[in-house]
């Protein structure tokens, strides 16, 4: 048999849990506190910022740009 407990309904306003392990990294972090960022270089990180705003339940948006000279891409998440 099931088992189940009645809870207040207030429960429902809560934010939904993430997956994954808390990032150390500081680009991780400031892309879920919701900043843009440039990175420039290699784009090897490409498959795990995406993995990363799934796991948080958000959609990573990218944009290749020039800033002063340098080419780079725009990223953030929303």
């Amino acid at each position: 048999m099931t088992t189940f407990k009645i809870v207040p309904d207030a429960l429902r306003e809560r934010e939904p849990l993430v997956r994954g392990r808390i990032p150390k990294n500081p680009l991780s972090k400031a892309l879920l506190n919701g900043q843009t960022v440039f990175i420039t270089g290699p784009s090897k990180t490409w498959g795990s910022l995406y993995t990363l705003a799934v796991n948080h339940g958000k959609k990573a948006k990218t944009k290749r740009t020039i800033i002063n000279g340098e080419e780079g891409t725009l990223a953030w998440f929303e």
